[in-house]
C-alpha cells in the first residue's frame, strides 16, 4: 500500500507548523501523523522531520 502523495506533504506541514501529535491530515481524515512509538496509530507510512522519523496511518480500534 501506498500513501498518498498529498497526505504525506499535509503530514509534513503538521510537522513544521509543531502541531501536538497526533494530529489528524484534515485533507484525508482517516489518517494522522504520530510519534514512532505512538500505540494510538497504525502506521502505513513515515515522514521524516528534523532527523526524527514520524508515522502516518489509521487510529488504532480498540475493543469496548
Amino acid at each position: 500500500m501506498e500513501i498518498s502523495k498529498h497526505i504525506l506533504d499535509e503530514a509534513k506541514e503538521i510537522l513544521q507548523k509543531g502541531d501536538s501529535l497526533p494530529a489528524q491530515i484534515t485533507s484525508a481524515p482517516s489518517f494522522y501523523v504520530a510519534e514512532k512509538d505512538d500505540d494510538t496509530v497504525h502506521a502505513f507510512g513515515a515522514v521524516r522531520h528534523d532527523g526524527a522519523t514520524y508515522k502516518v496511518g489509521t487510529k488504532v480500534l480498540v475493543p469496548q
